[in-house]
């Protein structure tokens, strides 16, 4: 399966992503700064450009992908998350 990860360079969302992987999914990794992301994940990941505040950023970044949010409380309380699920007919898991 093919998985965006949104926040896979904090606390919570790189585990996630090194286990996705290791699980043998294709993991695409959304970061504001792509070359700082690969300097802390390595290259077994994609990488794309991209802000969870700019709902047009990952809804590119994820054209066929579901979507992983391991911060969706913080950002549900900022109104993220509701204009998130709107923009793309993709479902978190």
């Amino acid at each position: 399966m093919k998985i965006l990860v949104i926040g896979a360079t904090g606390m919570l969302g790189a585990p996630v992503a090194q286990a996705l992987q290791a699980a043998g999914h294709t993991v695409r990794v959304l970061s504001r700064d792509p070359q700082k992301a690969r300097s802390r994940l390595g290259e077994a990941f994609e990488f794309a450009a991209g802000d969870v505040e700019n709902p047009a950023s990952y809804a590119m970044a994820a054209p066929a992908s579901w979507a992983v949010n391991p911060t969706r409380c913080a950002e549900s309380r900022r109104g993220i998350m509701p204009a998130w699920r709107q923009s793309r007919s993709i479902s978190p898991i």
